[in-house]
């Protein structure tokens, strides 16, 4: 089949792309450029904030651009490649100044509020010019803060004329997720530092709970409105560890769809509960099991999502923690401040058993 915007590809993925995941198009393509000889060097060093943007934009539905450094190199996703055209995959990664350069001018007031840290709507995506006016697609520029919370880059996300209310709210939500994005990015990185002894284990610790955010992210993007489902949450984390259903771990419990809020929290407790379970508990050792179930339940006329997290192990005892660990805290204190939940943890001998009671925002 012929591929005039070059959205596939055969070429291996380099080395440290892992965090990208299984992707075609331009996040393959993204996988496959060698970015060591740009400013923004090798994948696997690109700072926390870029990749979990980038995997929000390469998620999205919208034509979207990322422009990012001081260079504002160019990043963007599969809809922007497509109105590129032949002009993809040449643009990835050229200075905007470049890639712009023929709307530059036009371009320039724009980019300017944005990098100075406001977000402002123009009627044009950058460097795409539409043949027929009533085709033309609006464009909301928002400011990326970096780790520091200096501004880092600028977003460019489409809004279609005829859908145009409709895609300033999604616009307006995406300002707000990237917002969120960076102050939950900034606290996994506090806490994870705190509790790590070495570079090497705050690197790897890091990275592991980057990767449960950044799939979190995903859905909340492929599906805006929509929220996370809470079983697809629980098997995309197991499966991570090479376990689905029924394979010494089981899951069952109604559809759940969580709010972003409570799916950013939920998503890194799932991986928290997960990697214990897989370094020191039931999956881990041999004959362990695992069950996790979950229920609503209205309690003062409110809805109340309740987990039971069950491990069996026979063969070993399992010690409480001589410490408070990132884990330990995100349950015990980050869950009951930020959305209001009741958690319990109780270490059994015979293996782990949380339970957790969440209120649900209204549907």
């Amino acid at each position: 089949m012929d591929d005039p915007a070059g959205l596939t590809s055969d070429r291996p993925a380099l080395a440290g792309t892992s965090w990208l995941g299984a992707r075609t198009g331009v996040g393959a393509a993204l996988g496959q450029h060698d970015w060591s000889a740009t400013p923004l060097g090798p994948l696997g060093d690109w700072p926390p904030v870029l990749r979990i943007i980038l995997l929000f934009m390469l998620d999205s539905p919208l034509p979207s651009c990322l422009a990012w450094g001081p260079e504002l190199l160019l990043l963007y996703n599969d809809g922007y490649a497509k109105l590129l055209g032949t002009r993809h995959p040449a643009d990835l990664g050229l200075a905007a100044s470049v890639a712009w350069q023929e709307q530059w001018n036009r371009n320039l007031p724009f980019i300017e509020q944005a990098l100075s840290g406001h977000a402002i709507s123009s009627d044009s995506l950058p460097s795409i010019d539409a043949a027929d006016p009533d085709d033309q697609l609006g464009c909301t520029w928002t400011p990326v803060r970096d780790e520091h919370g200096a501004v880092g880059g600028l977003l460019c996300m489409a809004e279609a004329g005829n859908v145009q209310r409709n895609q300033r709210q999604l616009a307006t939500e995406v300002q707000h997720r990237v917002r969120n994005t960076l102050a939950v990015i900034r606290s996994i990185a506090r806490r994870t530092a705190d509790h790590s002894d070495t570079v090497d284990q705050y690197r790897m610790h890091f990275d592991g709970r980057l990767a449960a955010f950044a799939r979190t992210q995903g859905y909340l993007t492929r599906n805006p409105g929509l929220g996370v489902d809470l079983g697809a949450l629980i098997a995309d984390e197991l499966l991570t560890h090479q376990l689905g259903d029924g394979q010494r771990a089981a899951f069952e419990g109604p559809s759940v769809r969580l709010a972003p809020r409570v799916a950013d929290q939920l998503g890194l407790a799932i991986h928290e509960l997960t990697t214990n379970a897989v370094k020191f508990g039931a999956l881990g050792a041999r004959g362990g099991r695992l069950a996790v179930s979950w229920w609503v339940a209205t309690q003062a006329g409110a809805p109340v999502l309740h987990i039971d997290w069950r491990e069996t192990i026979a063969t070993r005892d399992i010690a409480r923690p001589d410490h408070e660990g990132f884990g330990v805290e995100l349950l015990q204190r980050s869950l009951p401040y930020e959305l209001g939940a009741d958690i319990s943890l109780d270490f059994r001998a015979d293996g782990l058993h949380c339970t957790m009671a969440i209120p649900l925002p209204a549907p």
